[in-house]
């Protein structure tokens, strides 16, 4: 059994799957969005690079050491 085809549409009829105006107003929102997470992932990813970098952790324990490396009794 064949269908007839639809009837053509008028021309000013906006399309079913066209963006309206409150749809487009979301997309700079959006983009906004993951451009502030994909910076704040960056900013934690240096941070937890930096603190967690062997030299930093030997400074640490040798500036602890010095601090409070044992003293000779003066006895």
């Amino acid at each position: 059994m064949d269908r007839p085809p639809p009837a053509p549409r008028p021309l000013d009829a906006p399309a079913a799957h066209s963006l309206t105006r409150t749809q487009t107003g979301h997309v700079p929102a959006v983009i906004a969005v993951v451009l502030i997470a994909v910076v704040a992932l960056a900013v934690l990813s240096f941070t937890v690079h930096v603190l967690f970098s062997p030299w930093l952790l030997a400074a640490i324990a040798i500036v602890a050491w010095i601090k409070f490396r044992p003293r000779r009794s003066r006895q």
